[in-house]
């Protein structure tokens, strides 16, 4: 089974046809079951895009936002998950890049750089990291 935000269960019961009433009724039964917790599902979510993506925790903040969890909640869960797997904003910069760096070995070193910046600059990562994080990489090859 999937985790859904409240705020999707939501969208999703008005598409299937459900009135409002009979909407916050199914939503409050289920947040009072523990069936539906917005904290539980940012934190799968966050874990999820730092771990397998390298996404910066802008950048999963504003997925989290898109998908209908508050901004302080979306806020803890990115703390929570990166202080669980001991990384830093920079240290999952570097991991992101070292991955995707295997990839574009075949390509000069200026043409890496590019498409290094570009790729973490799609993840979210700040202007200054992403540049100190092409300097610690393309170092070491």
């Amino acid at each position: 089974v999937n985790a859904r935000s409240s705020r999707d269960l939501r969208v999703r019961l008005r598409r299937a046809g459900a009135n409002e009433p009979e909407i916050a009724w199914t939503i409050d039964r289920l947040l009072a079951q523990g069936y539906v917790d917005d904290a539980a599902y940012a934190r799968q979510v966050a874990r999820a895009k730092v771990l397998a993506g390298g996404v910066s925790r802008r950048k999963v903040v504003a997925v989290l936002r898109r998908r209908g969890v508050s901004a302080d909640v979306a806020d803890a869960a990115i703390e929570q998950t990166l202080s669980e797997v001991d990384l830093d904003e920079e240290g999952a910069a570097l991991a992101a890049a070292r991955k995707r760096l295997r990839a574009l070995r075949a390509l000069d070193q200026a043409t890496r750089r590019q498409r290094l910046y570009a790729f973490l600059a799609r993840r979210g990562y700040d202007g200054g990291v992403i540049r100190r994080v092409l300097q610690a990489v393309l170092s070491e090859t």
